[in-house]
């Protein structure tokens, strides 16, 4: 279930370790997240407090439990390994679609 962020949906995210290397069939995590976000790439990171261009599509969990997710973050996000917050209207892709399989 892709999610769009609002509100306290946005807040206490944090990166999953060491899942940049589990393969998708779309090719890559970016592209996953542009194919099954029906979206376009974002200008922005998803990161709440970062302006920069997102590069990536990065392996995220909420800490409120919910399954992982792929968002668009810039390089410098990608790496941070403390909770961190989404802006409002940020769309999430659920890691583990179907049609990937």
């Amino acid at each position: 279930m892709n999610m769009v962020i609002e509100g306290l949906d946005g807040i206490g995210w944090k990166r999953r370790r060491d899942t940049a290397d589990q393969p998708c069939q779309c090719g890559s995590w970016k592209l996953h997240w542009i194919k099954h976000s029906n979206c376009d790439w974002p200008s922005q990171c998803s990161n709440a407090d970062c302006h920069r261009k997102p590069t990536k599509g990065v392996d995220v969990r909420w800490l409120s439990g919910s399954r992982p997710q792929i968002i668009p973050l810039c390089n410098h996000c990608s790496k941070k390994t403390d909770h961190f917050n989404l802006k409002d209207g940020v769309v999430t892709v659920l890691k583990h679609q179907y049609e990937c399989s």
